[in-house]
């Protein structure tokens, strides 16, 4: 399944961001290009995931609700947290290390991804 026309416009500008956006590393484009398939294909209410980077771009524009754990190694949480291509208002950062932030987070719905 394709993704949505705005998720598409999101991607192709995700795509468009230098390979090492941040000094923690970047998702390669087989992989986000692969994300975007999959979460196409899903009724995405909540996801999550570890670390910030493009594919928190991604995912804010699948996703109704989107919780990043995450630490500002090489500023990939601050880089994130300010891009134009993050829809802010459906993602949620939880600043920290996941070993200890992820265990104690509850979760109140299901996840979808």
């Amino acid at each position: 399944m394709d993704p949505p026309a705005s998720a598409s416009s999101a991607l192709a500008r995700i795509l468009e961001l230098p390979e090492e956006w941040h000094g923690a590393g970047s998702l390669s484009e087989p992989v986000l290009r692969t994300l975007a398939r999959h979460a196409a294909a899903l009724d995405i209410v909540n996801s999550v995931e570890t670390g910030a980077g493009k594919s928190t771009l991604l995912l804010s524009h699948f996703s109704k609700r989107h919780t990043v754990f995450a630490l500002d190694g090489g500023s990939s949480l601050s880089m994130t947290a300010d891009s134009t291509l993050l829809r802010r208002e459906v993602v949620e950062f939880v600043e920290g290390p996941t070993q200890w932030t992820l265990p104690r987070h509850e979760f109140r719905e299901r996840l979808q991804l």
